[in-house]
């Protein structure tokens, strides 16, 4: 029986990969192992790799490493599901290397793509994660489906037409204000992704205090998890929260947390004017 992976189980498998193989490679992650170590989800099931180029003797040690961990390890990436991306390799970021193997994230860009033309709502939420994270823009992901267009024929089982309009009518539908530099701004991305990944935060509840107000700033926000309710529980959540973490005088962290709030809405709402 497979085990779920988080965090840790994540760092310790890439270890064992790049300490076993025999020679030099990259492997490139996406999918799941890239939420995790961005955080906008706390486990995955699948561990989803492409080999590029294949170091020696990884097979074996995937075979190994499947038994040993409990871990699902497929090797999948976006180019089986779209064509390449252009400069795909240029644009994986680089995780760390551990022996001779350096690994790397596959091009955002691309899976945000792939992940589009899948269409399923869990697919589409990590596209908004990534998006929401800068990890990529809009640009980023109309510029890439120009670059692709003409080899979607290669892919028989792809319909072009619909995946393109599933692009641009995503890339329409996500409005997100450019929190840059406003006050809250690190808390309020902080609770966005809480909310991605279902967690019941501190940070997650605080934004779902001005869910409405936030909502008409263009931020987009999951809905609640389902143990909890909306508006007036939320705040009763969120003191609950600060009363578990044990932080000092939780009754004045809640009002500063919520003033805190107030003042990136302000500044929220004054850049929305002057951009109109």
């Amino acid at each position: 029986m497979r085990r779920s992976v988080d965090p840790i189980r994540l760092d310790r498998l890439l270890k064992e990969l790049g300490q076993r193989a025999r020679g030099p490679g990259r492997i490139y992650l996406t999918g799941g192992a890239t939420a995790l170590l961005y955080g906008w989800r706390q486990s995955t099931v699948d561990v989803d790799l492409k080999l590029d180029p294949e170091p020696e003797a990884i097979f074996e040690a995937i075979a190994q490493l499947k038994e040993e961990l409990e871990i699902n390890i497929e090797l999948a990436s976006p180019d089986q599901f779209i064509p390449p991306v252009p400069g795909w390799r240029e644009r994986s970021v680089h995780i760390a290397q551990h022996g001779p193997v350096e690994f790397f994230h596959f091009d955002f860009v691309s899976q945000c793509l792939s992940k589009l033309a899948r269409g399923h709502d869990r697919d589409s939420d990590d596209v908004r994660a990534m998006l929401d994270l800068r990890l990529v823009t809009t640009d980023d992901l109309t510029s890439g489906l120009g670059q692709i267009k003409a080899d979607l024929l290669r892919y028989p089982g792809r319909d072009g037409t619909a995946f393109e309009d599933r692009v641009y009518d995503f890339v329409e539908a996500y409005t997100v204000l450019d929190l840059t530099g406003l006050p809250g701004e690190d808390l309020v991305k902080r609770g966005q992704l809480d909310l991605v990944a279902g967690e019941v935060t501190i940070a997650a509840m605080l934004v779902s205090v001005a869910r409405d107000r936030l909502g008409l700033l263009g931020v987009d926000l999951k809905p609640l998890p389902g143990s909890v309710a909306p508006s007036r529980q939320c705040e009763m959540t969120l003191y609950k929260l600060l009363l578990e973490a044990q932080v000092d005088d939780p009754y004045v962290r809640y009002n500063a947390l919520l003033r805190e709030l107030g003042s990136f809405l302000e500044a929220a709402e004054e850049r929305l004017r002057h951009a109109a």
